[in-house]
C-alpha cells in the first residue's frame, strides 16, 4: 500500500531512492534469515529431545532455550531459568539451593544442559539460572555421570542426564 500511494510511488520511482530501499529491504531480509538459522537449530534440539523423550518418559527440566523443548515436549517441564515457574521455585533460586535438591523436589527424572565449546572434560558444572545478571542468585550442580542421550547442533551439544541413574559424584 505504502508503495501504490501516489506520492511515496514517485519518490520511489527515482533511481538512487530505489536503490537505498532495495538494499535497505536485502539487508532486512539477510537480518532474517541469520535469525531463523538460530531458531532452527532451537527447533532441531527440540526435536531431538522430543524423539527421546517418546521412549524416556518422565518430568524434564532444561534453564535458558528451553521454551521450543517445553512447547514440544510431551512430559511436564520445569523451566529452570524461573520465568514462568511458581513462587516457590523463584524462593529455591533466591535461596540458592543446590540444583539437584530443587528437581529433586519438583519431580525432575530428566535435565538436560546446554554446552557451548571448548567443552570440559569430567563433570558438567550446571548454573541455573544461567543468564541471569552478575550478582544474581543461582542455583548450582555438577552431573559428573555420562549423559543418557547427547545431541550436536553445529557447535551447540544437549546432554540428558537421567538423574535416576547412578547418583553423581560431584559435589552438589
Amino acid at each position: 500500500m505504502f508503495c501504490v500511494w501516489r506520492p511515496t510511488a514517485r519518490v520511489l520511482a527515482w533511481p538512487l531512492v530505489g536503490a537505498v530501499a532495495s538494499v535497505g529491504m536485502a539487508a532486512l531480509i539477510f537480518r532474517t534469515h541469520a535469525s531463523t538459522g538460530a531458531q532452527f537449530q532451537l527447533y532441531e534440539i527440540a526435536q531431538d529431545v522430543r524423539d527421546f523423550a517418546a521412549t524416556h518418559p518422565g518430568r524434564y527440566a532444561m534453564g535458558d532455550r528451553s521454551g521450543m523443548v517445553a512447547y514440544l515436549l510431551p512430559q511436564p517441564m520445569v523451566q529452570t531459568e524461573g520465568l514462568v515457574m511458581d513462587r516457590h521455585f523463584l524462593s529455591e533460586i533466591q535461596r540458592q539451593l543446590p540444583l539437584r535438591e530443587v528437581l529433586g523436589e519438583y519431580g525432575v527424572r530428566y535435565y538436560i544442559a546446554t554446552a557451548y565449546p571448548p567443552y570440559s572434560a569430567g563433570c558438567f558444572h550446571a548454573v541455573e539460572p544461567a543468564q541471569a545478571g552478575p550478582s544474581s542468585p543461582r542455583m548450582r550442580g555438577d552431573f559428573c555421570e555420562a549423559p543418557v542421550a547427547v545431541f550436536q547442533q553445529r557447535d551447540v551439544r544437549t546432554m540428558v542426564f537421567d538423574l535416576d541413574a547412578a547418583p553423581s559424584t560431584g559435589a552438589p
